[in-house]
C-alpha cells in the first residue's frame, strides 16, 4: 500500500496553486465517510460570508507575500482561540486524504480541516461526531436539537426563521445496526450521513413546502412533487441551487429524516420577537471523582456534591398571545476537550443537568426537579429550552455515572432580566440533609 504523504497545494496542481482568495470557495466531497458531519458544517458556514471570514480571516491567498502558513480560528468553550498551520496536507495515490473540493484544485476546506484536526489532537479525533459541534465551534452559537418523529406544529415556520437569520442546519437517518452504515434508501438517501439544509421555499402553484438540502456526497432524490411545480418557478428554483443540492417536500422531508440540528447565531434565533435579545452567562466547572463528580439522580448518595449554580428568574416574557406566567432561558452544557482523550481509549461522557425549585434545604430528597435535559447522552454537549414561573431555581449538571472525571462549560441564555450564580454553599447545605 502506498504511504501517505504531506505535499503542499502547489505541488498538488501543478497549474495553479488554487483559488487566491477563501471567497471562491467550490463545492467541498469528503475523503473518508466518518468526518461527513464536519463536511455538513463546513458547507453550511460557506453560505455565510461573515460566518466564514470569522473561522477563516481575510487577507490569506497563495500568491501575495506568500509564507505557507494559515491561520484559523474557532470557538472553544467561551472563547476564540486561533490555530496556525503549515499548507502541507495529507496525500495518498495522488489524491487528498480527507476533505477537499470536487474539482481538486481548492484547498480552502482541506487547511480548515487540517487546523480543526490540529485543535482537536488529531485527525483521527475527527472521526465520528455531530454537525452541530462543528456549527458550535465555527459560530460560538448554541444548538438545539429536533426529533422529526416528534417535530413541533411549527418547524416548518422555525426552519424559515433560522435560515433568515443566518442560522445553520444539518439533518441526518439514524442508523439502527453497523449493516445500515451508507445504506441508502429507496428514495436514494444515505443512512449515517450528514446533509445540510440550505432553504425553504412554499411553492404557490401546489400549495406545497419543499426543503432544499445539500450532501455533496451524494447528489440525493428529487422530489416526487417536483414535476408538478409551474416550470417557470422550478427555472427560479434551479438557478439558485448548488452543486449537490437538492429540493424535497417538507412533509417528505419530515417522513425520510430523524433528526435535525439547528446552531443559532444568537440565543433568540428562533423568537417570535425579531428585536428580543437574550442575556448570555458562562460558567466553567469540573466533575472530580470523590468531591464533585455525583453522577445522576439515580444516585442520591453522591449526587448532592455535584456543582451547582443558582439562577433566579425575575421577570415574565412579554407575549400577549400567552396567558402563562412563565420566565424563557436556555440552558446549554458542554463537556471540554473530550476528542482529544481518545488516544486514551477514552471518549464522551453521558452527561445531563436537571433544574430544582429552590423551596427548601432538603430539595434534592423531597423534590423532583421541576425541569432537566431531555436525555442523557454521550454528546459533547445538551441543552434545552424552558419557560418556568419568576423564581430561583438550582441548576446541576452531571455525568450520568458517578466518578466520571471531566472539565465542562455551562451556559445559560435569558430572555428577561434575572440573576445567576454559583453555589458553593450548596455543597454544606446539601450535607447537612
Amino acid at each position: 500500500t502506498p504511504p501517505c504523504r504531506d505535499k503542499q497545494p502547489q505541488v498538488l496542481n501543478c497549474k495553479s496553486p488554487g483559488s487566491s482568495h477563501i471567497d471562491a470557495c467550490a463545492p467541498t466531497v469528503a475523503g473518508n465517510d466518518r468526518d461527513c458531519w464536519l463536511l455538513a458544517a463546513i458547507g453550511s458556514l460557506t453560505l455565510n460570508q461573515q460566518l466564514l471570514h470569522r473561522v477563516v480571516p481575510h487577507g490569506q491567498d497563495f500568491s501575495h507575500l506568500y509564507a505557507g502558513i494559515f491561520h484559523f480560528q474557532f470557538w472553544q468553550f467561551g472563547k476564540w482561540v486561533d490555530v496556525v498551520i503549515d499548507d502541507r496536507l495529507p496525500v495518498k495515490d495522488g489524491e487528498l486524504l480527507f476533505v477537499h473540493s470536487a474539482e481538486g484544485s481548492e484547498f480552502w476546506s482541506a487547511l480548515l480541516e487540517k487546523a480543526y484536526a490540529k485543535l482537536n489532537g488529531s485527525y483521527e479525533a475527527l472521526s465520528g461526531g455531530s454537525t452541530t459541534e462543528g456549527f458550535e465551534d465555527f459560530t460560538g452559537g448554541v444548538a438545539e436539537m429536533y426529533e422529526l418523529k416528534k417535530a413541533p406544529r411549527d418547524l416548518y415556520r422555525i426552519i424559515g426563521k433560522a435560515l433568515e437569520r443566518g442560522s445553520l442546519l444539518g439533518c441526518s437517518i439514524d442508523i439502527t445496526s453497523a449493516f445500515d452504515m451508507e445504506a441508502v434508501t429507496f428514495k436514494k438517501l444515505v443512512k449515517g450521513h450528514a446533509y445540510s439544509v440550505t432553504g425553504v421555499r412554499q411553492v404557490s402553484s401546489e400549495r406545497l413546502s419543499l426543503s432544499r438540502l445539500d450532501n455533496p456526497v451524494w447528489s440525493g432524490p428529487a422530489s416526487s412533487e417536483w414535476n408538478a411545480i409551474d416550470s417557470a418557478e422550478k427555472d427560479e428554483m434551479l438557478c439558485k441551487m448548488e452543486d449537490g443540492e437538492f429540493w424535497m417536500s417538507f412533509q417528505e422531508f419530515l417522513h425520510q429524516f430523524s433528526r435535525l440540528e439547528i446552531c443559532n447565531l444568537t440565543p433568540d434565533a428562533l423568537s417570535q420577537d425579531a428585536t428580543s435579545f437574550w442575556t448570555t452567562v458562562t460558567y466553567e466547572g469540573s466533575w472530580r471523582k470523590g468531591s464533585t463528580a455525583g453522577g445522576c439522580r439515580n444516585h442520591p448518595n453522591t449526587f448532592w456534591i455535584n456543582p451547582q449554580y443558582k439562577i433566579t428568574l425575575l421577570e415574565e416574557d412579554d407575549d400577549p398571545e400567552d396567558d402563562q406566567a412563565a420566565c424563557s432561558f436556555l440552558v446549554a452544557l458542554m463537556q471540554k476537550d473530550r476528542r482529544q482523550f481518545r488516544r486514551h481509549d477514552e471518549d464522551m461522557h453521558t452527561i445531563g443537568f436537571a433544574i430544582y425549585e429552590v423551596r427548601a434545604k432538603d430539595f434534592f430528597l423531597r423534590h423532583s426537579s421541576c425541569a432537566r435535559s431531555e436525555s442523557f447522552i454521550n454528546l459533547r454537549e445538551v441543552s434545552s429550552r424552558f419557560r418556568l414561573p419568576p423564581g430561583e431555581y438550582l441548576i446541576v449538571p452531571s455525568t450520568f455515572e458517578p466518578s466520571k472525571e471531566a472539565d465542562f462549560v455551562l451556559r445559560v441564555f435569558t430572555e428577561k432580566q434575572s440573576e445567576t450564580d454559583s453555589n458553593p454553599q450548596a455543597l454544606s447545605v446539601a450535607a447537612q440533609l
